[in-house]
């Protein structure tokens, strides 16, 4: 999804609704209102293995807004993304209790409050496993909703069992930024459980668990305990077939 320019959620509207979003790139969208790229209402979605790049709101939620909505969100990358009030890279507001896993979000911002979310008005919001660091001004703002934060690597430190704040140390790798340097990170194998079950779906009936992505260059995959963040495939790049140069035979 690029370039999409809408109301609110730029590039899809969610209303009582609860669809699997999966292996989505979402980049350059904006909303005139809140939700660059997802807007939810009265709305439970899976969303797995998203990218949301460089989206913008003009209100709430430069990638992501949810009202009185539940999405669980499991290995996903929001970076540089943008709104004009609050959660630069997502926003929640009027009840719900949206669960955050296996996340990392990098230079999202706000001119308001929250770079990086916001848990607004008797929202139950959960982070796990998750890398949340040089969003602007702050990684999490709550008010009147809380956010149970767990073994993640929160910039600027935030309660919670297992909660680190300590430089990510990112390399980049033959799918992006956003690996992890697997001698030095403080975010290797600091979960809170193994890959193998922190899983989502693909589509209806099949999943994948993150024992079978990685967070390394080299494509080794993670097992054991989880390694905090973004997760990636372990295949190579896509590549353009060569096209065969045209033969001549003389006649």
């Amino acid at each position: 999804f690029r370039n999409c320019v809408d109301s609110q959620g730029a590039a899809i509207v969610c209303n009582g609704s609860s669809p699997i979003i999966s292996q989505c790139h979402f980049e350059n969208n904006q909303a005139n209102g809140s939700g660059g790229a997802i807007y939810l209402n009265d709305s439970d979605p899976w969303i797995g293995e998203c990218v949301f790049f460089d989206n913008v709101a003009d209100d709430e939620g430069g990638a992501v807004y949810g009202e009185d909505s539940s999405p669980y969100i499991v290995n996903s990358l929001f970076h540089s993304n943008f709104a004009t009030n609050f959660g630069g890279g997502l926003a929640f507001d009027y009840n719900g209790s949206p669960y955050l896993r296996n996340v990392t979000l990098y230079a999202n911002s706000t001119d308001n409050t929250a770079g990086g979310i916001s848990a607004k008005l008797d929202v139950d919001l959960t982070i796990q496993n998750s890398i949340l660091y040089y969003d602007d001004p702050g990684e999490i703002y709550e008010y009147g909703g809380t956010a149970t934060v767990e073994y993640s690597n929160i910039y600027e430190g935030w309660p919670g069992t297992g909660n680190i704040d300590e430089n990510p140390d990112f390399v980049s790798g033959p799918h992006g930024n956003f690996y992890l340097d697997q001698s030095t990170s403080p975010c290797i194998n600091t979960g809170a459980q193994n890959a193998s079950v922190v899983w989502y779906y693909l589509e209806p009936g099949q999943t994948v668990s993150l024992d079978e992505l990685t967070t390394s260059t080299n494509n080794s995959l993670d097992t054991g305990v989880v390694d905090m963040g973004f997760h990636y495939q372990d295949t190579p790049p896509n590549t353009p077939s060569p096209t065969p140069s045209p033969s001549f035979t003389p006649t």
